[in-house]
């Protein structure tokens, strides 16, 4: 699923690079093209990011 349509950044690829050590928005933006246009992807990334270093395996949000 894509998270950040600017940066076309995916789900996916937020949580190979938290399995790689990224712990914010701003560790992924070292390596994604994610938050850098509109910003407004910005809270989700933070909660998959929560998600992702928790292990928890079902992420909700609103879209």
């Amino acid at each position: 699923m894509y998270v950040c349509l600017c940066g076309g950044v995916t789900d996916s690829q937020i949580k190979e690079q938290v399995k790689l050590g990224a712990a914010s928005v701003a560790d992924l933006q070292k390596t994604l093209p994610i938050g850098l246009c509109c910003g407004t992807c910005d809270v989700v990334t933070e909660q998959f990011i929560k998600k992702f270093l928790s292990g928890a395996k079902d992420i909700s949000y609103a879209a």
